[in-house]
């Protein structure tokens, strides 16, 4: 059987989920001028805002013609475009405090690559150089863009020499 595309657990009506989609929504309301006038449409209808009615996904749909699944993967796209409206800002660290590499955002597959190598921090990262980390079994130049650009992100580069 084949796996739905939309998890329903995310927007269930009456979940816990749900209640913090409502909540994110509510402090985050003028990210709906970015959306579509479906993904808005949907999202007031979804979640009452204004008149305060929820409507259910079955609602929603028989309203618009069209099916559930459209309605929930419209609803989890909608909140991935107003999540990366605003990017994350650089997070706050203590200078001592460097983040593991397995807290990066960086691909799987590079992550495990840095530990397999023995390199646990930023710290670690920012001791190597490029010809270094290019010695790694399976880091290739896509993997070290992502990491310089991961490095970037925290103000850090590698090692010249």
């Amino acid at each position: 059987m084949a796996k739905p595309v939309y998890d329903e657990s995310i927007v269930a009506l009456g979940s816990a989920e749900e209640a913090i989609q409502l909540q994110w929504l509510a402090n985050n309301i003028s990210k709906l001028e970015d959306l579509t006038d479906r993904q808005q449409q949907v999202l007031v209808k979804r979640f009452g805002l204004g008149s305060g009615q929820m409507l259910s996904v079955a609602e929603i749909a028989t309203q618009l013609g069209v099916s559930k699944q459209w309605i929930y993967v419209t609803i989890r796209n909608a909140f991935k475009r107003m999540a990366r409206i605003d990017p994350p800002q650089k997070p706050e660290r203590m200078p001592s405090q460097d983040p593991m590499v397995d807290e990066l955002d960086i691909s799987p597959r590079t992550t495990r690559r840095l530990l397999s190598a023995g390199i646990l921090t930023i710290h670690d990262l920012c001791n190597c150089t490029t010809n270094q980390l290019l010695e790694i079994k399976g880091l290739g130049r896509g993997s070290l863009e992502e990491i310089e650009h991961m490095l970037a992100y925290y103000g850090r580069r590698l090692r010249t020499k």
